[in-house]
């Protein structure tokens, strides 16, 4: 129900005529008129008359009188433009409250994915609730579907270029990719690429994690999303953990993204082909052998890392004799 003011009209007792204008009207009428715009009187208009009223009763020369009259008026002409300088600041507005711990911002699609119980979305995503599987599912407003599982899926799961690492939701994000790569779970480690604000720097705990188990896998789609093989966690690469778990599969996926990665020694010096000879893994050393071979037939001279990867001579002996 609408209510309406009604505000009471004062009519003009003169005769007014259709084709009003200020040429046909009355002197009167123009005078009224022009009474009722001033009227009520502004705050500047009041100042001007408080301060011109005492100049009136001193005995100052007309002339004077009206220059003083004019700066009057040019400072109360000036002086409400200022006013908004002289009021103290307004107090900042207050920080964006942070995430609750273990708490992970929502990354909406335009296909349905799972809301995880960690997940904070917006309110302007759509919704759906799978009764019978009790789950629900959110993604973009869109009015055609796409598969879960397509290409457009594939494509998101990348890692995104613009994401801090102060973000409020980092360790919470970092600990859930590590997560998933430790059980190796490649379909829940997915899901997460595609459902969270993924940086490349979230990606490094988890490669080193899949490396570690010898999650082929997982450390397939995490070189696929971004993540560097070369970065090092704990003084050593993702190369050294796969070669410490015989993770054969997985040292050759670090191998192919990152050759350099044979000549990397750890926080005590060693190499991955030294590791592995020392855990007593020799088809995985075997392998290592062959691809410096590789790389010497590539490049006569040798580079650095096939020269690593050759090693010394016990290191040699220890892996032919296996």
């Amino acid at each position: 129900m609408e209510y309406t003011r009604h505000i009471p009209i004062v009519r003009c007792a003169l005769p007014v005529s259709r084709e009003f204008s200020a040429v046909s009207a009355p002197p009167i009428t123009i005078a009224t008129a022009s009474i009722t715009q001033l009227w009520p009187p502004r705050p500047a208009a009041l100042l001007l008359l408080a301060l011109s009223l005492p100049l009136l009763l001193l005995p100052i020369p007309p002339a004077l009188l009206l220059l003083l009259l004019l700066l009057l008026s040019l400072l109360t002409l000036s002086l409400p433009p200022l006013l908004p300088l002289l009021r103290p600041a307004p107090p900042p507005s207050p920080p964006t409250p942070a995430l609750p711990f273990g708490r992970m911002r929502f990354r909406p699609q335009l296909f349905w994915q799972e809301l995880l119980p960690q997940h904070v979305a917006d309110a302007s995503l759509q919704f759906h609730a799978d009764l019978s599987s009790g789950k629900t599912y959110a993604r973009l407003p869109s009015d055609t579907t796409y598969a879960a599982d397509g290409a457009l899926a594939a494509a998101a799961a990348v890692a995104l270029p613009a994401v801090d690492e102060r973000e409020h939701d980092f360790d919470a994000v970092s600990l859930a990719l590590r997560a998933a790569a430790a059980w190796g779970d490649a379909r829940r480690l997915t899901q997460l690429l595609c459902s969270c604000h993924c940086g490349v720097a979230h990606l490094a705990g988890a490669l080193h994690e899949a490396a570690a188990r010898g999650e082929a896998e997982c450390v397939r789609r995490l070189l696929a999303a971004g993540a560097r093989a070369e970065e090092r966690r704990g003084g050593r690469t993702a190369l050294h953990a796969a070669c410490e778990a015989a993770g054969e599969e997985a040292a050759a996926l670090l191998l192919a993204a990152c050759p350099a990665l044979a000549g990397e020694r750890d926080e005590r010096g060693r190499t991955p082909l030294e590791l592995a000879v020392e855990r007593d893994h020799a088809p995985l050393a075997r392998r290592l052998r062959a691809w410096a071979r590789q790389v010497e037939a590539e490049a006569p001279s040798g580079g650095e890392s096939a020269q690593a990867v050759r090693g010394s001579s016990t290191v040699n002996g220890a892996v032919a004799s296996g």
